[in-house]
């Protein structure tokens, strides 16, 4: 299975919202895609249709690098931030249903 809608709420990143929810899409989710169903226009959300995940990440100077220049250098991006990179371990899955 793979994520196929994505709403955002606020996106604060350099990475344009399509683009974003397109490489959300190329995320692999390891579930058994046989025990669910597919979800009918204007049908309810529920435990046999959906699977619902919440990424929340904030970017953030570290604060012993207030004022420094940013670097190009991709590997030294997490000596400037905090969270200078998001992972699929960081969507949370939030349950629906029963």
């Amino acid at each position: 299975m793979a994520i196929e809608k994505v709403g955002m709420w606020q996106n604060t990143s350099v990475i344009p919202d399509e683009n974003l929810a397109h490489r959300m899409g190329l995320i692999p989710i390891d579930v058994d895609a046989t025990k669910f169903d597919f979800r009918q226009p204007g049908e309810e959300e529920s435990e046999t249709n959906c699977l619902k995940f919440k990424l929340h990440a904030v970017c953030s100077k570290k604060e012993a690098c207030v004022g420094e220049a940013p670097l190009n250098n991709t590997q030294d991006e997490e000596k400037l931030y905090n969270n200078a990179n998001v992972m699929s371990g960081d969507l949370q899955w939030i349950p629906v249903g029963n």
